[in-house]
């Protein structure tokens, strides 16, 4: 029971971290036109066991937020975050190649390096917080300095 425990907590942090993504990161303009929600996603496994859900209450940057979890062949194109759960990381390839305006987010120290955007990884129990700027930059993403200095690895 511990264990789930520790598990519930490290996704309600991760699902926090997620809110507090859209407040501090600019999309490319021409992704958030298309919409008046902003949209999470998460693909095939779902990890946070309702904690995500509990965001589809709020607004942020005043915009909607909207919940969807995705089937492997789903459209994402809607997408604002997608987070993909360690279970799929390495089909991040696959994903990156099909929209460069959707914040990628995975949980695991080679996400970055394989693509991903945001990593949010355990470590000394605590969830950290991993950004790949380059990538994010050269993708069009403006990401606050306030988010930059809570970030344990910058690329």
């Amino acid at each position: 029971m511990a264990s789930d425990d520790v598990v519930s907590r490290e996704y309600k942090i991760k699902a926090a971290y997620l809110y507090n993504l859209i407040k501090f990161i600019n999309w490319p303009a021409s992704k958030l036109l298309s919409s008046t929600t902003t949209n999470i996603c998460v693909y095939r496994a779902n990890p946070f066991d309702g904690h995500l859900n509990k965001l589809s209450s709020r607004k942020a940057k005043g915009r909607e937020i909207t919940i969807n979890y995705l089937k492997a062949d789903d459209d994402r194109s809607n997408c604002h975050i997608l987070f993909i759960p360690n279970a799929h990381a390495d089909e991040i390839q696959l994903i990156e190649q099909s929209d460069q305006s959707i914040l990628t987010v995975g949980e695991n120290q080679s996400f970055l390096t394989d693509g991903g955007l945001i990593s949010l990884v355990v470590a000394n129990n605590n969830v950290q917080f991993q950004i790949n700027l380059t990538k994010a930059k050269q993708l069009g993403f403006e990401i606050s300095g306030n988010l930059l200095e809570i970030a344990k690895i910058v690329t």
